[in-house]
């Protein structure tokens, strides 16, 4: 299989063959169908966090996924074959697996939930970190009616996932950004969407949670 991974300490990231990872007993095996990229990401790629965290080489980049499971072990009784999938790597070290690969397995350190239905396995892929970081910045704050938020950087992956979860929870928002018309249109599409829940009921997807932490 292909994987997007680091060899070596002294060279930068690239594509190679690895072998189908084999499934422990307690693990769970994954056939990945999108990655997202992060700032993370791309700090691995190019070698810089080798000296700064402990690497197994080869060492596969990427953090966050959306798939279909592919195999189970004794320990995740949540997930079954077939069901589709989005969640994120750890990037606790040792940094060994990634999502920028074909299929991975992992017995620990994966943060997973079923994929809503409708939401296509791109999208999903791009939401993990950057939502949940979104997600905590505002229920840090606990935003509501009457509070007036500046989100800067609003229309980057954490900052326009934050302008439509305030948005949602009744806050008015200001959000900072360059000048433009796909600058701005996180911005815009949270307007309609307060606009939209206020005059009719929020009908969310259906979602079930499987492993929101380590996974052992």
């Amino acid at each position: 299989m292909k994987a997007f991974a680091l060899t070596s300490a002294d060279k930068p990231a690239g594509l190679i063959d690895l072998a189908v990872p084999d499934l422990a007993e307690n693990g769970i095996r994954i056939r990945v169908r999108a990655a997202g990229v992060n700032g993370f990401d791309l700090f691995q790629a190019g070698g810089h966090l080798v000296p700064m965290m402990e690497h197994i080489f080869p060492a596969t980049v990427g953090r966050d996924f959306a798939g279909v499971v592919d195999a189970v072990g004794s320990d995740w009784s949540d997930v079954q074959v077939g069901d589709e999938v989005f969640g994120f790597v750890s990037a606790m070290p040792p940094l060994h697996d990634g999502s920028f690969v074909e299929v991975f397995t992992a017995t620990s350190g994966l943060e997973l939930a079923l994929k809503p239905d409708g939401l296509s396995f791109a999208t999903a892929a791009s939401i993990p970190l950057a939502g949940a970081t979104a997600l905590a910045a505002v229920e840090a704050i606990d935003a509501g009616p009457g509070d007036v938020v500046l989100i800067v950087g609003a229309t980057g992956g954490v900052g326009s996932i934050a302008v439509q979860l305030a948005t949602q929870r009744g806050a008015t928002v200001i959000a900072t950004a360059k000048p433009g018309p796909t600058r701005t249109s996180s911005v815009h599409s949270a307007r309609r969407r307060r606009s939209t829940t206020r005059t009719a009921k929020s009908r969310r997807p259906s979602m079930r949670a499987t492993r929101t932490a380590s996974a052992h």
